[in-house]
Parts: structure tokens; sequence; C-alpha cells
């Protein structure tokens, strides 16, 4: 079956909420994976998910209307000991900084902190890296204190799960902000992060996504849609 992902930008995403209201189609919201699902007769048409900066989705869908996007927030990409972060405000990153630490193991190239259920975790190449996973960890949280001191601005972040730990370990762990109800993981394939990886990431989040699994629904809808864009 194809599927067809259309993308939109923020305010097509609410012009286009509208219009499927005035539609009076059913649907259903999850907002624990921050999507809609909208039907006709039980049978699925399509999802959409809203843009990442966008608030927690609540319960009553008139209410996304009302809500502001989130125009400043903290980005935070991590792979193997890079990590690439910055905090977006009016409409540029006011501030970025790309961070590298000796996590790989020579030759296999593999992360440190994902080889811990395999042999040689005890060697001392193999602390040295453990220990400089938590040193790396802390500059981040180091560099989002600094840049966001008041803690008001949410974190988007791509962190391996097995990473998680390491950053809560560090001498300096994550920052509160961490803990904001509208901090986030960003549920995308992230790349080697650099500076040029975190601007597209940005734009990506940016964006809500439209997901149509049926050739057929999106033949008949694609009009919609486009009327809805502009």
């Amino acid at each position: 079956m194809d599927t067809t992902t259309i993308k939109i930008g923020p305010n097509e995403f609410k012009n286009l909420v509208k219009d499927l209201l005035s539609k009076q189609i059913s649907y259903d919201l999850l907002t624990k994976k921050n999507k809609i699902s909208f039907y006709n007769d039980q049978k699925l048409l399509f999802t959409l998910r809203p843009p990442l900066h966008y608030p927690h989705l609540t319960e009553d869908i008139h209410e996304w209307l009302m809500m502001d996007f989130l125009e400043e927030y903290v980005i935070v990409l991590t792979r193997s000991g890079i990590a690439s972060l910055g905090l977006w405000s009016d409409d540029h990153f006011k501030y970025h900084k790309v961070f590298r630490s000796y996590m790989n193991r020579k030759k296999q190239g593999k992360s440190q902190i994902t080889f811990l259920k395999t042999k040689g975790k005890s060697r001392a190449g193999s602390r040295v890296r453990l220990e400089n996973a938590k040193i790396f960890f802390g500059d981040i949280s180091e560099y989002i204190n600094k840049i966001n001191p008041l803690h008001q601005s949410p974190i988007f972040y791509f962190v391996p799960i097995p990473s998680l730990s390491f950053w809560r370990e560090s001498n300096t762990p994550p920052p509160k902000c961490f803990h904001h109800p509208e901090s986030k993981r960003i549920p995308l394939n992230v790349k080697t992060p650099n500076f040029d990886e975190l601007k597209r990431v940005n734009q990506i989040l940016r964006k809500a996504e439209i997901t149509i699994t049926d050739p057929l629904v999106y033949k008949e809808w694609k009009e919609f849609f486009e009327r809805s864009r502009n």
C-alpha cells in the first residue's frame, strides 16, 4: 500500500483543522501519540500530526485553534559522541554549539554507551570512554543552563535511549527545562549532528504532517488539502 506524506506549515495546520471541523467528519484524538486520525464511516482516511513546536494536545480539538506556537525552545541532537544544540528564538538560532567527545571504540566504531552488555567494558579504555560520556552530557547541560538560564524554554531532544542514563548521572544533570511540560523527544531519524543537521531538524519539526495510506483517499482529498494550504 502506497503511503503519501504531505508537510504543511503551522498556520496551514490551523487552517486545515478549522476546515476539517467544518466538514464534521469523525476523528480520534491520540494525545499520547501526538496525532489525530480522521475517519469516514469508521474507515481511516488519514492521520494528522501537529508541528512539534505546538503545545501538547488537549482533549478539546477546538482549543487548538486558540493555542500559540512555541517560538523559543532548545534543540539537542546527539549521536556517538557528537552533539549539536542551540536556542531557537525570533526565527533564528540565537545560540548554537557543537560538542565532541571520545566515546567510540577504535576500529569497530561502536559507541561505548551501546556496548555495555558485551565483553571489554571493564578495560581501561572503556572506562575512559564511559567517563567521557558523563563529561560530554555534563557539558551539554552547562551550555543549556547558560543559554536558557530561567529554564522557561522547553527542550526538543534526540538522545539515544542508552545515553539518557549517562546524562542523568553526569556531574551536571539535565537542566530543569528538560522537565518542562512542553519538552519532548524528537521522533525523527537524525544524521550526524552538526549545525546543518540542527537547521534541517528544526525545519522538519516546525511542519505538520498528513499521512495517507490509501491512494484513492489521496486522490479524493488532494484538492481539499491544496485549498486548505492557500
